[in-house]
């Protein structure tokens, strides 16, 4: 688990990536699991998806990349981890009073809702 601190308080995060079977195949998922330190039990897990316009993970581990563009984020950076957790609390995550997991889907547009630093690549990627 890595750790960093979002305004005081700190947690741990982790970030793997997932083959999920679909009937078009397996499927390539990216996972964020993040909790407060010491609230492990109220874990907050992101699955970030591809989808039509994103892609999660085929090319580089960890990173949501724009299909038809040049434009990612990358879920190994603090940045966007610490964006994310700043989101999540204003949606009313709570990690210190939760006692159970709390699963986000498809967190793919939680990226631009969180203003989570935007990278652009290199090479285009369709």
């Amino acid at each position: 688990m890595r750790r960093i601190v979002v305004d005081e308080q700190t947690y741990l995060w982790r970030r793997r990536h997932h083959h999920a079977e679909s009937p078009e195949g397996a499927m390539c998922e990216e996972i964020l699991t993040l909790y407060a330190q010491g609230f492990g039990k109220s874990a907050l897990r992101l699955v970030f998806k591809g989808d039509a316009e994103w892609g999660a993970g085929d090319f580089d581990a960890g990173v949501i990349y724009a299909r038809h563009g040049t434009l990612s984020y990358n879920l190994n950076r603090p940045a966007v981890v610490a964006a994310l957790i700043r989101y999540m609390l204003q949606q009313g995550w709570l990690p210190q009073r939760e006692r159970t997991p709390r699963i986000e889907a498809q967190a793919i547009p939680l990226l631009e809702l969180s203003r989570a630093p935007l990278e652009r690549v290199s090479v285009r990627r369709s």
